[in-house]
């Protein structure tokens, strides 16, 4: 913390627009929706199938590119610095970044297998964020797989709540939700509940209420109180799942909604949001923490200027980044998954 102003941005209701796990558990949210979406509107099973055989692949390419930028970043020593961390006054756990990783051997080995199958603490990953596919690609199996194997409404609706009192405590959890939505999205009982406006408002308003409430951190200080109460984190992980799906039932229930998310800016956003993701940290760790000091050292700048200069030019930067990153890597791994799908399919 920098200055007392940090705090009260912490805290209800800006939160909402920065709070990294909140919009994390909305992804997850949102995979469990469309990995079975187009399912339930057809009732193919080919789209299971294809679908499974995709997603490996599909996920594959971005990640084992970023895990690879991440290992280059490394073997040049890019990272922090002491004199740069006393300075932005970067807290132990993000100083703990690339502290305990390996060779290139083991850059490939985490980017093609470990990263998918086993969960990682953050001195050992190159690209810290990717500790959501582990949930990421676990999720969409026990997705394909609910949908897939159970296909007896009966026996899906009952293997729904075992899976939601089995999962309470995982962010698998949040596939489980999105899949229920993408269902009763696909139903007629939809429509007749949709045309209740207040319903899909009341979800917005609640779902945010529910997103904003903050991890517990080191630092007391900044730990977010909710009526006199301090949540744990378990407790704000399941505030934030259940949140996602309540803003995911107001995004699909309400026309207004849907136009507000439909403008070309959020359009675009959304499509270079997974590119975003996976460069922001090697961007604020390689480039922003660098001009933060650069700006602090010769121009003696207050921390909120320095801070917004900072934050505005990293924007500008990691925009065409990620449009560049989602034009020639993650599309690409779409398209690619695409082919081998239909390579195979014609072998066979």
């Amino acid at each position: 913390m920098h200055a007392i102003i940090e705090i009260n941005l912490y805290k209800f209701p800006w939160n909402l627009f920065w709070n990294g796990n909140f919009a994390v558990c909305i992804f997850f949210v949102l995979s469990g929706f469309v990995l079975s979406n187009k399912y339930f509107k057809t009732r193919n099973l080919k789209i299971v199938l294809s679908g499974a055989f995709r997603r490996y692949p599909r996920l594959l390419i971005p990640v084992v590119v970023s895990v690879f930028i991440g290992y280059l970043l490394v073997k040049f020593n890019l990272f922090w610095n002491t004199n740069q961390i006393s300075l932005t006054k970067t807290p132990p756990v993000v100083q703990r970044f690339w502290s305990e990783t390996g060779d290139l051997f083991y850059a490939l080995k985490q980017g093609f297998f470990s990263i998918f199958v086993k969960k990682f603490d953050y001195p050992e990953h190159f690209n810290p964020v990717l500790w959501t596919m582990y949930y990421e690609f676990l999720g969409s199996f026990i997705v394909f797989a609910v949908i897939g194997v159970l296909r007896n409404k009966h026996i899906r609706y009952i293997s729904y709540l075992i899976l939601i009192i089995f999962f309470r405590d995982s962010y698998l959890l949040a596939f489980i939700l999105g899949l229920i939505i993408s269902e009763f999205y696909n139903c007629s009982t939809f429509a007749n509940v949709a045309k209740y406006k207040y319903v899909g408002i009341a979800s917005l308003v609640m779902g945010i209420v529910m997103g904003v409430f903050s991890y517990p951190t080191q630092d007391a200080s900044t730990n977010f109180i909710y009526s006199g109460v301090e949540l744990s984190s378990r407790s704000v992980q399941l505030s934030h799942i259940i949140g996602a799906s309540l803003i995911l039932y107001a995004a699909v229930s309400l026309i207004r909604f849907q136009q507000i998310l439909s403008v070309r800016p959020m359009v675009f956003l959304g499509r270079i949001s997974f590119s975003l993701y996976l460069l922001h940290t090697y961007l604020i760790a390689v480039f922003s923490r660098r001009i933060f000091y650069y700006i602090t050292v010769h121009f003696h700048l207050s921390y909120p200027i320095n801070f917004i200069l900072t934050s505005m030019t990293t924007l500008l930067i990691l925009i065409p980044i990620s449009l560049l990153y989602t034009k020639y890597v993650d599309e690409k791994s779409v398209l690619f998954s695409k082919w081998l799908y239909m390579k195979i399919i014609k072998l066979s």
